[in-house]
């Protein structure tokens, strides 16, 4: 624990370094930030063709599915591969 307590005042002694930790952790949460929203979109992305494909398997056009779902036509046609 000293040693840990001894490099943090280092480096709040230091304001050079303590920039750099500052950058470092910011970097690292607009990372982590960034990486969750893929795989949030990702996520919702396979939901929307697991939807689109019972809707289709319902009966429901391309066209159909676009106005219920609110998504326009050429993204529901990549959702299901037909682009």
């Amino acid at each position: 624990m000293q040693q840990i307590d001894k490099a943090v005042s280092e480096i709040k002694e230091d304001s050079g370094r303590e920039m750099e930790y500052m950058t470092l952790a910011m970097k690292m949460m607009d990372e982590r930030k960034e990486a969750f929203e893929q795989g949030e979109s990702k996520g919702r992305t396979k939901e929307q063709i697991k939807i689109v494909n019972r809707m289709l398997s319902c009966g429901l056009s391309l066209e159909d599915i676009s106005d219920m779902i609110g998504l326009e036509l050429e993204e529901v046609k990549k959702l299901v591969g037909q682009e």
